[in-house]
């Protein structure tokens, strides 16, 4: 499974989201640009333990999608 996703799907994914899901979002993408490589990759550890630990709808929905695969960071 490749370890990052083209950006016009996760574009795609984005726009199918409620407003309230896209705001959460966009609060999480900020944090995660904004912070430094080594929060990023907590950051990212951190959704890969939530996507791991949510349970079977959840890991149902991301499968069809792709979305459960870790995202891909920059190096150190």
């Amino acid at each position: 499974m490749p370890r990052s996703l083209p950006p016009y799907r996760v574009l795609l994914e984005l726009a199918g989201l409620s407003h309230a899901e896209r705001q959460l979002f966009i609060a999480l993408m900020n944090e995660f640009l904004l912070a430094s490589r080594q929060g990023q990759r907590r950051l990212a550890a951190q959704w890969q333990d939530l996507l791991e630990n949510a349970g079977a709808p959840w890991q149902e929905r991301e499968r069809g999608s792709g979305l459960a695969a870790k995202p891909r960071l920059p190096p150190s």
